[in-house]
């Protein structure tokens, strides 16, 4: 049997070689090897005891996409706990924040127009009040050419014009306050490799 000391050392070394190989695989092998969650856990010396806990989980959908995440810290108390909600195209529609009693601390929501560009975002309080919340509106090519952020209320808090060159590179950034006036500008230069 291991001394704890060297138990706590080999768990430690394997729960990092976990996060390191499990976690950061691909959304395309977690699809292909069927993986629905996995955990790390680790165990300590507490009071003169042994007490082991999951630290880490992580729950998949079958598209790959994390779904849930739980954290704890390394005395074993609850550091986060996240869930996410996601379209038929992968794309994030909600992700929660919970507290350790399972209340909501904060939540973020999307809304995707028909071309899954996503047109609204907004991120509320545990009482459902909105913290932030933009808007945008994309052209047909699928460029962004406007984003608005807003109060609570739906009050113009600031508003983002962009504009793009003939070959959709991103040209400029336009920034207006609330009364419309100009607050900055942002231009954007690309150079190839052929450029000295």
């Amino acid at each position: 049997m291991l001394r704890h000391s060297a138990r706590l050392a080999v768990t430690c070394i394997f729960s990092a070689f976990l996060s390191n190989t499990v976690f950061s695989q691909s959304k395309k092998d977690i699809v292909k090897y069927d993986i629905k969650n996995v955990t790390a856990t680790t165990t300590i010396n507490k009071d003169g005891s042994e007490v082991s806990f999951t630290d880490f989980s992580e729950s998949y959908d079958k598209e790959g996409n994390v779904i849930e995440e739980k954290e704890r810290d390394s005395k074993g108390d609850f550091r986060k706990h996240i869930t996410r909600k996601f379209n038929r195209s992968g794309k994030l529609l909600e992700e929660t924040q919970w507290n350790e009693k399972g209340g909501v601390i904060k939540k973020y929501i999307a809304v995707y127009d028909s071309n899954n560009e996503r047109i609204s975002e907004q991120t509320v309080d545990g009482n459902g009040v909105i913290t932030e919340w933009s808007k945008a509106t994309f052209d047909a090519n699928g460029n962004k050419i406007t984003e608005v952020q807003l109060d609570d209320k739906g009050k113009v808090l600031r508003k983002h014009v962009y504009s793009y060159d003939r070959n959709g590179f991103r040209k400029e950034r336009k920034t207006y306050a609330p009364d419309e006036k100009l607050i900055m500008l942002r231009k954007y230069t690309y150079k190839t490799s052929s450029d000295k």
